[in-house]
Order: structure tokens, then C-alpha cells, then sequence
């Protein structure tokens, strides 16, 4: 076997010393990233002394007979006769020796539920709108003006401000003939008949609301006021409304075209062990091949 030479036996020992240090270098940095596993000492709850006295008895009066004419008990009452029992409320001596009157407090009457229709406001079709699903953005000032053709969305709110719940609570819509009925939430049913959306909510717990929505056309050929009004109703006989109004003109519009998707945004590396190690492996391979040529 041919002899290593002094120049292939310094390059060989440089290289296993280069090995040691990245080898303890990610030991180091392996000991540094373990979690603590001291656990905190706990300190004992201090116990609170109990108190083994005795209650204090309360004092019962006690009749003496009428030819004493006094009463006794534990404090001293002046009487001018037998003492008669009370009718009503039977007093208690209290510390400073004045009879003292425990009256029961009475139930007090629960909170009434209070119906409210909260607000009504128009916003701007989306072109991510769908049945039941809809974006509201873009909130249209009440009498803008729009462009017959274009498409809006109703947003209708209502809550209880009440302390109970508000049994079969229901949003009702009317849309005027300038209005084309588009779609609206799940629970909501259009009636062609009488242009009438009906929105069941159910029961609304105090302190609750819901907010239905409602997607229409402007179908209009001259300049006209629309105006449009929701109420909230329930089963116990609660009533209120909210209402809005839009000023439209005779000009069509052309639908806008779709907005492209954005795209996802890129995510940053992320620099771990694992990714820390391959590389150490790849520089030693490297730094062997370097010795070997």
C-alpha cells in the first residue's frame, strides 16, 4: 500500500476537524432548543383557622305572669303589661335593643322581549355573490343613484334588545315592480304573486340578532325613486320595520366582467433542524470530494 503523503494527511486530518466542530456545533444547538423540564416547586395554600366557638344563642322571650306585670329576654324592654303576641311579623332583637322586621323580598317580573328592526342597507352586487352566500362590501348611501340593470343586495337586521327570547321571529320583504328578484339565504322563499320575501329566523334569544339578505335587479326605463321597507314580526304580537331608498335612472349598464382570482401568496422558508442537518451533510460530502481529488 502506497504511503499517504504529508500534503493527503494534513488535507484528511483538516477535514475530520471541520466534521468535530459542525458535529458539536449541532449538538450545542440540539441541548439549547430542548424545552425546560424544571417544573415550578408548588407552594403550599396557606389553611385558614376555623373557628370551633360556639354559636351565640339568640334570645327567647320568656312570659312572666301578669302579676309580675314585666317581661324579660336578653335585653332589657320596658312593658306596662303581659306582652301579646304579634298578629303579623315577629320581631328580632337587634344589637342596639331596637326590634328589628324581616319582610320577604317579592319576585321580581322578568324582562320583557323587545323586537327591533336594527337597520336595512343596499351594498353593491359581488362577483362572488351566490344563493345564500354574499359579499357585502361595498354599502351604498341611501338615495344614490343607479343604473337600470344593476344589481344590489338588501341586508336586513333584526334583534332583540329584550331580556327573554322572541318565539317565531320572521323578516318580510315587499319589492316594488322596479325591483327583479334575483335569489336570497336559504331560508328565505320568494312569492312571485304578491313580490314577497319571507325569512324565517325562529326564535331570537335575548340580546341576539340575525341579518338576512336579499339580491334584486333595478328594472327601470326613466329616472324613478325606489323604495324599499322590511319588517320584523313574531308570534307574540311584536312589530317594527326599517326602510331604505334608492334613486335609479333609465341608462343600462353592461355587467362587469369577473375579477380574476388572486393568486396565493407565497410562503417564506422556514429554516429547521432537518433542513439545517441536510446541509451539513452535503458540505461534508462535498469537503471529502475536495480531498479525494
Amino acid at each position: 500500500m502506497k504511503p499517504l503523503t504529508p500534503t493527503l494527511k494534513k488535507s484528511m486530518q483538516i477535514g475530520l476537524a471541520v466534521f468535530a466542530v459542525i458535529a458539536i456545533s449541532l449538538g450545542v444547538v440540539y441541548l439549547v432548543r430542548q424545552p425546560s423540564t424544571t417544573r415550578p416547586t408548588p407552594t403550599p395554600s396557606p389553611k385558614v383557622a376555623m373557628s370551633t366557638s360556639s354559636p351565640v344563642p339568640v334570645g327567647i322571650n320568656e312570659v312572666i305572669p301578669a302579676a309580675k306585670a314585666k317581661c324579660y329576654t336578653t335585653f332589657t324592654v320596658a312593658c306596662a303589661g303581659s306582652p301579646s303576641p304579634s298578629p303579623s311579623l315577629s320581631p328580632s332583637p337587634s344589637p342596639s335593643g331596637t326590634p328589628m322586621v324581616y319582610v320577604s323580598p317579592s319576585p321580581s317580573t322578568p324582562a320583557s322581549a323587545d323586537l327591533d328592526c336594527v337597520s336595512k342597507e343596499v351594498y353593491a352586487d359581488d362577483s362572488r355573490n351566490r344563493a345564500g352566500f354574499y359579499y357585502l362590501e361595498s354599502r351604498i348611501a341611501e338615495a344614490s343613484s343607479l343604473a337600470s340593470g344593476s344589481t344590489i343586495v338588501y341586508s336586513i337586521i333584526a334583534k332583540n334588545h329584550g331580556g327573554s327570547t322572541v318565539p317565531d321571529t320572521k323578516i318580510t320583504d315587499t319589492l316594488s315592480s322596479n325591483l327583479t328578484f334575483v335569489d336570497s339565504d336559504s331560508d328565505c322563499t320568494f312569492d312571485s304573486a304578491t313580490r314577497t320575501v319571507t325569512c324565517t329566523i325562529g326564535t331570537l334569544a335575548a340580546g341576539a340578532q340575525a341579518q338576512r339578505s336579499i339580491r334584486a335587479r333595478i328594472n327601470v326605463s326613466s329616472n324613478t325613486s325606489i323604495a324599499n321597507t322590511a319588517e320584523v314580526f313574531s308570534s307574540n304580537g311584536q312589530r317594527n320595520s326599517c326602510s331604505v331608498q334608492l334613486d335609479a335612472t333609465g341608462k343600462i349598464v353592461v355587467p362587469p366582467s369577473p375579477v380574476p382570482t388572486e393568486l396565493p401568496v407565497a410562503g417564506v422558508f422556514e429554516v429547521t433542524a432537518g433542513t439545517i442537518g441536510i446541509g451539513v451533510v452535503f458540505l461534508i460530502l462535498g469537503a471529502l470530494g475536495l480531498l479525494l481529488l
